[in-house]
Order: structure tokens, then C-alpha cells, then sequence
């Protein structure tokens, strides 16, 4: 039975004023020899018996899953949470989030599982709509307005009309045939053009609206993983032992990495390097340009965050390795705890932990200015409104209270970042 429950969840942050301020389950003295300190923190309010299963970043947002079905918003750069919406019982887990392309940036976040989609406002968590697809889902499904783009267990992927949806069943767009299950999440770039994957090795773009064949290209394995793109390339991890980069406007193989383990992780792409986990080998970086192997990092599990010249990785025993960024030189190793796991992220210095109890740790960079009480404070009155109304909300009138310092601009501890700049 499906059951959607949305609870109150108060907004909290725990800031951190100076450095080495940091939970006594990290390593503090580490985290200041590798110029880093806690920048803000937070406590999802698990119900009993539950514990976190995966997260996710998506845009300005943290989403953390748990594996009793409740799924968690927390704001990437202050730490709320926003809130908490409990989806199901069902045992099959949430797949990864996405939100809706728009032309306002607000379209809401789309959460997947094999026999349901939901469609959650991000910023007030109130489900928009459910619908039920004449199919299994197989992976993570994005949308652009009211089209939704998704991959099945039956071997097709689909075009759906989800706003207009009768009841719970999407309208059909159309579909094509893959050769196999479809477990990646597909990809949109150049505002119309979609790439997605399938098990029988196949990777397909096309033209969004009406399907519309753009290229294709094989890979010699599976491909489960996610495609990446990034400006004009395609990066896309296979069974088959082997990372290629396509490229976005004709498929043209641009170059081929050869490991040593079947690949099942999609690559993760920042400061022109590709870096690829290989199960039982570690994390590999190799040239984004060049495709060219730079180094291995033994028991890499994933990218954590870069830092100029410095890239943290995550490795297997909860240690985040500070990794010089072209030699892959091990500068420092920082144990963090036995239940913590990382949400990759490959756009800034931020490194979030996420523990099984559902302890949040944001780590930055020491070089950035701390998190300052007014900006919580003004974050927290504009939490669930979307931020073309955040600044009327913030402006001074008779009736609506500014939060002390929201809108100055002369703290001296904000940052560039703080500022827009």
C-alpha cells in the first residue's frame, strides 16, 4: 500500500566558529594539517529502527534517503533541512533524485522506484503528484517541464506526459527499444537532446520531444552506470573494463581507458579530470582531455570534493585521503567514522558525511570564512520559498521582521560566495 506522510522537521544547523571545531568522531588534528574545519552540521530526525541508505546532490539541495522510505531536503550551503516526506514501505530503494528542468530553476525533485514516481515541491516538500508507469522502472528518471524521460526493466525507454496525467497513469510520448534493461539514469544536454544507456551495451542520444536519432554508439560490456556529460563530451563507464569519452555532438569515440574491473559506477568529472572507481582497485584519475592515467588511488571508493591542486578522496576503512591533485601523492589520511559514508561532489570544496544515524558534516576549506549567525538566520526565513521570492521576503516592510544583518553586505567574514561574486 502506498503511503505518503510529510512531517514538520525543524530547521537546524549546528555552525562552526572556528577552526578545528569539529565532532569528536573525526580526526581534528588531521582536518587542520589538511587546512580543513567543519562548516556547518546537522541531525535528520530518523524514526526508530531506521538508518540512512544513500544521498545525493542535486543543485542546491542534499537528499538524503532512508531505509524506511523517508527522504530528507537539506540546503547544501547552510546545512538545513528543509524537510522530511515519508514515501513508502516498500523494500525496493529510492533511486537517485533529479529535479525538473524549468525555465525558473524551481521544478520540483523527481524520486523513482521500480513501480511508482513521485514528484515532491523542493523547497516545501508537498507531493505535486504520483503516478504509476505501465512499467518497471529500472534507474534514476529526469524531466524538462512536463515530459518525463525514463528507462524500463522490459528493455525500452520512455517519453511520458506527467502534469497531465490521468489519475496516476502518464500519458505516453513514445518509446524505443534499447536491446536491454535499462538500470542508468539518462542524461539531457543542449537544453533538448537526451543521452541514455542500456545493459546490452548500446548508448543512444536523441532529440528529446520526438525522438529523433542523433547517434548511437556500443561499448563491448553492460553498461549500469550512469552517462556524464560535461560541456561537449560524454563519459560512460562499461562492464566491459573500459571508460570512454564520447562526444556529445556525434558520438565519435574521443578516447578509450582500459582498467582492470568491470565498471559499475558512473565516472565523476572535475578540474579536467576524470576520476573512475574500479571495484577492487581503487579510484582512478586519468586526463579528461587525453583520457591519459594519472594515478590510482588504492581503496578509493569515490571522489569527495577538489581543492586547488588537492583532490579528498574517500577509500574503504572511512578514511578521506588528501590526494595531490597530478602526481596523486597521499599527503594525509583522516579517519572519520565506521557508520559515515560520502556524497560525491565535483563543484566545489564542500565534503559532506553522512553517518548511518543520520549525522550531517559539511567540511570546508579552512581559506573560507565562516558560516556567520545572520546568513543561517536569513536562510532559515526564506527556507521553503523559491528564490524569486526570497529576496521580497527578506526586504524590510511593515509587517514582515528582517533577521539582524540578512541583507548587509559589510561583515567581514562573509565570503565572495556569500556575496554572489
Amino acid at each position: 500500500m502506498f503511503i505518503c506522510v510529510q512531517f514538520v522537521v525543524t530547521a537546524t544547523t549546528m555552525v562552526a566558529f572556528a577552526a578545528g571545531s569539529v565532532p569528536v568522531r573525526l580526526d581534528a588534528q588531521g582536518l587542520q594539517r589538511a587546512g580543513l574545519t567543519q562548516y556547518w552540521e546537522a541531525n535528520l530526525p530518523l524514526a526508530d529502527g531506521d538508518a540512512v541508505r544513500s544521498g545525493h546532490l542535486v543543485d542546491e539541495a542534499l537528499y538524503i534517503a532512508t531505509e524506511l522510505g523517508t527522504l530528507f531536503s537539506v540546503t547544501a550551503d547552510v546545512g538545513l533541512i528543509r524537510w522530511g516526506v515519508k514515501l513508502s514501505e516498500w523494500k525496493d530503494p529510492l533511486l537517485k533524485p533529479t529535479h525538473v528542468a524549468t525555465v525558473d530553476a524551481t521544478g520540483p525533485v523527481v524520486v523513482a522506484r521500480k513501480a511508482a514516481i513521485q514528484f515532491i515541491d523542493r523547497f516545501t516538500g508537498d507531493v505535486v503528484r504520483r503516478i504509476t508507469p505501465p512499467f518497471a522502472v529500472g534507474g534514476g528518471v529526469i524531466a524538462i517541464g512536463a515530459n518525463l524521460f525514463a528507462g524500463g526493466l522490459d528493455g525500452m525507454f520512455y517519453s511520458f506526459d506527467w502534469w497531465h496525467a490521468t489519475g496516476e497513469r502518464p500519458i505516453k510520448l513514445w518509446e524505443l527499444r534499447t536491446g536491454g534493461p535499462v538500470f542508468a539514469a539518462p542524461s539531457i544536454y543542449d537544453g533538448d537532446r537526451l543521452v541514455f544507456a542500456s545493459r546490452s551495451g548500446g548508448v543512444y542520444s536523441c532529440k528529446a520531444l520526438d525522438k529523433t536519432y542523433l547517434w548511437s554508439f556500443r561499448t563491448g560490456g553492460s553498461v549500469v552506470a550512469d552517462p556524464v556529460v560535461v560541456d561537449d563530451a560524454v563519459y560512460v563507464a562499461s562492464t566491459d573494463r573500459s571508460v570512454y569519452k564520447l562526444h556529445a555532438g556525434t558520438g565519435e569515440l574521443q578516447w578509450r581507458l582500459r582498467l582492470d574491473r568491470p565498471l559499475r559506477t558512473a565516472p565523476i568529472v572535475a578540474a579536467d579530470t576524470v576520476f573512475q572507481p574500479c571495484e577492487g582497485r581503487g579510484l582512478v584519475a586519468a586526463e579528461s582531455a587525453t583520457g591519459r592515467e594519472k594515478w590510482r588511488c588504492t581503496g578509493g571508493t569515490t571522489l569527495a570534493a577538489h581543492l586547488p591542486r588537492r583532490d579528498l578522496v574517500f577509500t574503504q576503512g572511512k578514511f578521506l585521503k588528501v590526494v595531490e591533485h597530478e602526481s596523486g601523492e597521499v599527503l594525509l589520511s583522516i579517519y572519520t567514522s565506521p557508520t559515515s559514508r560520502v556524497v560525491p561532489n565535483a563543484r566545489n570544496d564542500a565534503v559532506y558525511l553522512v553517518e548511518d544515524n543520520g549525522h550531517v558534516t559539511c567540511l570546508r576549506s579552512a581559506d573560507v570564512p565562516y558560516l556567520h549567525p545572520r546568513k543561517v538566520s536569513a536562510a532559515t526565513a526564506v527556507l521553503t520559498l523559491p528564490p524569486a521570492r526570497q529576496e521580497e521576503a527578506l526586504r524590510p516592510n511593515d509587517n514582515t521582521p528582517v533577521p539582524e544583518g540578512a541583507l548587509s553586505t559589510d561583515d567581514p567574514f562573509r565570503s565572495r560566495r556569500d556575496l554572489g561574486r
